[in-house]
């Protein structure tokens, strides 16, 4: 009996270990200071569609500095991509697609593939936003942004429906700073 609970329990244990090194750890990356040749791994560039990106290809904000349309990938940080301050190299912008797991900037965990806009529970200082033309909408905080693809069978107004968006799935995190604002 106590040999099949040792085996059980070194199962446990081994199945623990097993899925944490599937975790991303973003809480070591600090925004305007963590330069792209801090990874000392290969990269890998990337495409971007840009969230604020009208339907017809055009940006309504493009900060000047700031890589736009691309970005940087690593094998060790598993559905993440970076974006640089073009003077520096420094990462201003990182973006979370849907199959991320493990833990943010501010060492909070989440699993996007199973996250919902109300499970957010910054409520202090949440809110809500649609940025221009965008086909996303989102729940914000700090420099946290949520979002949420846009559903097309919902009435669109100049309020979102909060009581409906907070059932939808969050597709996408960002989470960006101005560098600018770093001197």
């Amino acid at each position: 009996m106590k040999s099949l609970f040792t085996f059980l329990l070194i199962i446990l244990i081994n199945h623990t270990i097993l899925s944490q090194s599937d975790l991303t750890d973003l809480s070591k990356i600090k925004l305007c200071e963590t330069k792209i040749s801090d990874f000392g791994e290969p990269l890998t560039t990337v495409l971007v569609k840009e969230l604020d990106e009208c339907p017809n290809g055009i940006t309504p904000l493009k900060i000047p500095g700031y890589q736009h349309k691309s970005g940087f990938t690593f094998s060790s940080y598993k559905n993440v991509i970076f974006q640089i301050h073009l003077a520096d190299s420094t990462i201003y912008k990182i973006i979370l697609n849907k199959e991320f797991k493990g833990y943010l900037t501010d060492g909070k965990y989440i699993d996007l593939s199973t996250l919902k806009a109300k499970d957010i529970k910054h409520k202090d200082s949440l809110y809500w936003f649609k940025e221009g033309c965008s086909e996303y909408l989102g729940l914000g905080y700090k420099n946290f942004k949520f979002h949420i693809k846009q559903d097309k069978s919902i009435p669109s107004e100049n309020t979102i429906n909060q009581e409906l968006y907070s059932e939808k799935n969050i597709e996408i995190v960002t989470i960006q700073s101005n560098c600018y604002k770093r001197k």
